[in-house]
Protein backbone atom coordinates (compact mmCIF):
# COMPACT_ATOMS: atom_id res chain seq x y z
CA UNK A 1 0.00 0.00 0.00
CA UNK A 2 2.75 2.29 0.66
CA UNK A 3 4.11 2.27 -2.96
CA UNK A 4 0.45 3.22 -4.30
CA UNK A 5 0.36 5.86 -1.84
CA UNK A 6 3.77 7.07 -2.82
CA UNK A 7 2.89 6.95 -6.29
CA UNK A 8 -0.40 8.87 -5.83
CA UNK A 9 1.28 11.82 -4.08
CA UNK A 10 3.80 11.82 -6.83
CA UNK A 11 1.57 11.94 -9.34
CA UNK A 12 0.97 15.85 -9.30
CA UNK A 13 5.02 17.60 -8.82
CA UNK A 14 6.09 19.79 -6.21
CA UNK A 15 5.72 22.69 -8.04
CA UNK A 16 2.02 21.68 -8.21
CA UNK A 17 1.39 21.08 -5.16
CA UNK A 18 3.34 24.68 -4.21
CA UNK A 19 0.97 26.86 -6.29
CA UNK A 20 -2.37 24.81 -4.65
CA UNK A 21 -1.17 25.89 -1.32
CA UNK A 22 -0.16 29.41 -2.38
CA UNK A 23 -3.65 29.49 -4.06
CA UNK A 24 -5.32 28.35 -0.96
CA UNK A 25 -3.17 30.44 1.70
CA UNK A 26 -4.02 33.83 -0.99
CA UNK A 27 -7.99 33.13 -1.34
CA UNK A 28 -8.25 32.78 2.18
CA UNK A 29 -7.52 36.56 2.72
CA UNK A 30 -10.05 37.04 -0.22
CA UNK A 31 -13.05 35.38 0.61
CA UNK A 32 -15.49 35.25 4.40
CA UNK A 33 -15.57 31.45 3.55
CA UNK A 34 -12.10 30.22 3.64
CA UNK A 35 -13.77 26.43 3.54
CA UNK A 36 -14.99 26.76 0.06
CA UNK A 37 -11.98 27.63 -1.34
CA UNK A 38 -10.58 24.39 0.66
CA UNK A 39 -13.01 22.08 -0.26
CA UNK A 40 -12.63 22.73 -3.85
CA UNK A 41 -9.02 21.76 -3.92
CA UNK A 42 -9.29 19.11 -2.21
CA UNK A 43 -11.72 17.93 -4.30
CA UNK A 44 -10.22 18.56 -7.04
CA UNK A 45 -7.07 16.71 -6.16
CA UNK A 46 -9.31 13.39 -6.38
CA UNK A 47 -10.14 14.95 -9.86
CA UNK A 48 -6.83 15.07 -10.95
CA UNK A 49 -5.55 12.09 -9.21
CA UNK A 50 -7.73 10.02 -11.67
CA UNK A 51 -7.38 12.23 -14.73
CA UNK A 52 -3.20 11.04 -14.51
CA UNK A 53 -4.76 7.77 -13.36
CA UNK A 54 -6.27 7.09 -16.48
CA UNK A 55 -3.55 9.33 -18.66
CA UNK A 56 -0.45 7.26 -17.27
CA UNK A 57 -2.50 3.86 -16.78
CA UNK A 58 -0.96 3.63 -13.40
CA UNK A 59 -3.70 1.19 -12.43
CA UNK A 60 -1.94 -1.21 -14.61
CA UNK A 61 1.06 -0.69 -12.77
CA UNK A 62 -0.32 -1.25 -9.13
CA UNK A 63 -1.97 -4.61 -10.13
CA UNK A 64 1.24 -6.12 -11.06
CA UNK A 65 3.04 -5.24 -7.74
CA UNK A 66 2.31 -7.96 -4.84
CA UNK A 67 -0.41 -6.44 -2.84
CA UNK A 68 -4.04 -6.91 -3.06
CA UNK A 69 -6.86 -4.67 -4.73
CA UNK A 70 -8.26 -3.73 -1.90
CA UNK A 71 -4.66 -2.40 -1.14
CA UNK A 72 -5.04 -0.40 -3.98
CA UNK A 73 -8.32 1.23 -3.47
CA UNK A 74 -7.42 1.87 -0.27
CA UNK A 75 -4.25 3.72 -0.81
CA UNK A 76 -6.73 6.23 -2.80
CA UNK A 77 -8.49 7.02 0.05
CA UNK A 78 -5.39 7.56 2.48
CA UNK A 79 -3.63 9.78 -0.33
CA UNK A 80 -6.61 11.79 -0.58
CA UNK A 81 -6.88 11.91 3.53
CA UNK A 82 -2.98 13.08 3.88
CA UNK A 83 -3.81 15.81 1.35
CA UNK A 84 -7.42 17.19 2.80
CA UNK A 85 -5.34 16.98 6.28
CA UNK A 86 -2.03 18.50 5.09
CA UNK A 87 -4.43 21.83 3.41
CA UNK A 88 -6.63 21.85 6.90
CA UNK A 89 -3.65 22.18 8.85
CA UNK A 90 -2.25 24.94 6.43
CA UNK A 91 -5.01 27.00 6.66
CA UNK A 92 -5.53 26.47 10.23
CA UNK A 93 -2.13 27.58 11.15
CA UNK A 94 -1.93 30.38 8.39
CA UNK A 95 -5.29 31.37 10.23
CA UNK A 96 -4.16 31.59 13.71
CA UNK A 97 -0.67 33.04 12.71
CA UNK A 98 -2.13 36.55 11.35
CA UNK A 99 -4.79 36.70 14.28
CA UNK A 100 -1.75 36.49 16.66
CA UNK A 101 -0.70 39.48 15.16
CA UNK A 102 -4.23 41.32 15.00
CA UNK A 103 -5.35 40.60 11.62
CA UNK A 104 -8.95 39.98 12.73
CA UNK A 105 -10.92 40.51 8.75
CA UNK A 106 -10.36 36.44 8.86
CA UNK A 107 -12.37 33.63 10.19
CA UNK A 108 -9.70 31.47 12.21
CA UNK A 109 -10.52 27.49 12.37
CA UNK A 110 -11.32 26.01 15.95
CA UNK A 111 -10.46 22.35 17.03
CA UNK A 112 -14.42 22.30 15.81
CA UNK A 113 -14.47 24.03 12.29
CA UNK A 114 -10.91 21.25 12.12
CA UNK A 115 -12.65 17.96 12.87
CA UNK A 116 -15.87 18.99 10.75
CA UNK A 117 -13.72 19.77 7.66
CA UNK A 118 -11.98 16.53 8.03
CA UNK A 119 -15.75 14.60 8.16
CA UNK A 120 -16.33 16.71 5.27
CA UNK A 121 -13.09 15.44 3.06
CA UNK A 122 -13.76 11.87 3.58
CA UNK A 123 -17.55 12.38 3.25
CA UNK A 124 -16.24 14.00 -0.61
CA UNK A 125 -13.55 10.56 -0.81
CA UNK A 126 -16.56 8.42 0.17
CA UNK A 127 -19.07 9.66 -2.47
CA UNK A 128 -16.63 10.79 -5.77
CA UNK A 129 -14.20 8.05 -5.43
CA UNK A 130 -16.53 5.40 -6.18
CA UNK A 131 -18.12 7.16 -8.94
CA UNK A 132 -14.44 7.25 -11.29
CA UNK A 133 -14.18 3.31 -10.07
CA UNK A 134 -17.61 2.60 -11.86
CA UNK A 135 -17.48 4.56 -14.94
CA UNK A 136 -14.64 4.26 -17.13
CA UNK A 137 -15.07 7.64 -19.10
CA UNK A 138 -12.95 10.25 -16.95
CA UNK A 139 -14.75 12.84 -18.67
CA UNK A 140 -18.56 11.80 -18.11
CA UNK A 141 -17.10 10.92 -14.43
CA UNK A 142 -16.15 14.30 -13.87
CA UNK A 143 -19.26 15.67 -15.43
CA UNK A 144 -20.91 13.45 -12.77
CA UNK A 145 -18.91 15.20 -9.87
CA UNK A 146 -19.50 18.68 -11.02
CA UNK A 147 -23.20 18.20 -11.54
CA UNK A 148 -23.10 16.57 -7.34
CA UNK A 149 -20.94 19.30 -6.54
CA UNK A 150 -23.45 22.33 -7.52
CA UNK A 151 -26.15 20.05 -6.00
CA UNK A 152 -24.84 19.75 -2.92
CA UNK A 153 -23.83 23.89 -2.80
CA UNK A 154 -27.24 24.60 -3.72
CA UNK A 155 -28.60 22.34 -0.98
CA UNK A 156 -25.87 23.70 1.64
CA UNK A 157 -27.09 27.57 0.68
CA UNK A 158 -30.48 26.51 1.12
CA UNK A 159 -30.07 25.19 4.37
CA UNK A 160 -28.03 27.79 5.56
CA UNK A 161 -30.63 30.37 4.96
CA UNK A 162 -32.17 28.43 8.12
CA UNK A 163 -29.19 28.93 10.27
CA UNK A 164 -28.49 32.45 9.38
CA UNK A 165 -29.39 34.95 12.90
CA UNK A 166 -31.54 37.43 10.10
CA UNK A 167 -33.93 34.91 8.70
CA UNK A 168 -34.36 35.51 4.59
CA UNK A 169 -30.54 36.87 4.42
CA UNK A 170 -27.16 35.02 3.77
CA UNK A 171 -24.56 36.30 5.70
CA UNK A 172 -21.28 35.14 4.14
CA UNK A 173 -19.18 35.10 7.88
CA UNK A 174 -21.80 32.53 8.79
CA UNK A 175 -21.49 30.34 5.93
CA UNK A 176 -18.64 28.58 7.07
CA UNK A 177 -20.05 24.36 7.43
CA UNK A 178 -18.94 24.10 11.28
CA UNK A 179 -21.71 27.14 11.92
CA UNK A 180 -24.49 25.20 10.01
CA UNK A 181 -23.83 21.88 11.04
CA UNK A 182 -23.62 23.21 14.68
CA UNK A 183 -26.93 24.32 13.96
CA UNK A 184 -28.53 21.47 13.20
CA UNK A 185 -26.74 19.10 15.03
CA UNK A 186 -26.52 20.91 18.53
CA UNK A 187 -25.82 18.20 20.37
CA UNK A 188 -22.54 16.06 20.13
CA UNK A 189 -21.78 16.72 16.66
CA UNK A 190 -18.18 16.00 16.50
CA UNK A 191 -19.32 12.03 17.32
CA UNK A 192 -22.65 12.42 15.06
CA UNK A 193 -20.31 13.73 12.20
CA UNK A 194 -17.65 11.17 13.34
CA UNK A 195 -19.81 7.91 13.41
CA UNK A 196 -21.51 8.61 10.24
CA UNK A 197 -18.75 9.09 8.35
CA UNK A 198 -16.69 6.03 9.75
CA UNK A 199 -19.77 4.00 8.20
CA UNK A 200 -19.75 5.61 4.89
CA UNK A 201 -16.08 5.53 4.59
CA UNK A 202 -16.50 1.67 5.50
CA UNK A 203 -19.24 1.26 2.78
CA UNK A 204 -17.49 3.56 0.11
CA UNK A 205 -14.23 1.41 0.13
CA UNK A 206 -15.67 -1.98 -0.25
CA UNK A 207 -17.89 -0.54 -3.27
CA UNK A 208 -14.74 0.98 -4.78
CA UNK A 209 -13.14 -2.43 -4.47
CA UNK A 210 -15.86 -4.21 -5.54
CA UNK A 211 -16.26 -2.00 -8.84
CA UNK A 212 -12.07 -2.22 -9.05
CA UNK A 213 -12.16 -5.93 -9.00
CA UNK A 214 -14.66 -6.23 -11.88
CA UNK A 215 -12.83 -3.67 -14.17
CA UNK A 216 -10.60 -5.90 -16.98
CA UNK A 217 -7.12 -4.43 -16.11
CA UNK A 218 -4.30 -4.75 -18.99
Amino acid sequence: MLQSIKADVMLNSPLQYLLVFFLVGITYFLTSTPSFILIFAISSFIITLFYYDRKKHTESFFVSLPQSKLAIVASRYVSFFLISLSLIIFQTGLGHLFYFFDYQAIYVYGWKDVCILLSMSVSIAAIIIPIYFAIRSFLFSTVVVIVLFFIGFYAFLEMSTYAQPIDGFIQLNNLEPSIIILHYIPTHPILILSSVNIILLIASIYLSNWLFTRKDIR
